[in-house]
């Protein structure tokens, strides 16, 4: 009889209650639906390529972990694309930040440099 039921439910909220319950299998299902869309969305915001896999493996795992809040998200594709647009977000925040202190260093010793020949 359950089957009948779920039969007749949203395959989304099926598959919500099945994610909160941990099962895997729909979990697998949920990741190979989703891994290459979502790859060519996050390749729209980082450039690289190891960068994007990496956003995009960070983003399955952050949604596994918050599994069990996942049946009180209205959407779980866009709920997935949030998390992974977040991340890429931060990731490029972090690579900005790394490149603003290179260049400072570069500008410090460039500075030195030209002091040093001076003298």
């Amino acid at each position: 009889m359950t089957n009948c039921f779920n039969m007749s439910m949203d395959p989304e909220r099926v598959l919500k209650m099945r994610l909160a319950k941990g099962e895997e299998t729909a979990f697998s299902d949920f990741y190979n639906q989703h891994w290459e869309p979502l790859f060519r969305y996050t390749a729209g915001i980082l450039s690289n390529k190891e960068e994007t896999a990496d956003i995009v493996q960070e983003t399955f795992i952050a949604f596994w972990d918050a599994r069990h809040l996942i049946e009180e998200v209205s959407n779980l594709k866009a709920y997935l694309y949030v998390i992974a647009r977040n991340k890429a977000f931060k990731r490029l925040r972090s690579s900005l930040k790394k490149h603003e202190i290179l260049e400072k260093f570069v500008r410090f010793y460039a500075d030195v440099d030209n002091q040093t020949e001076c003298q």
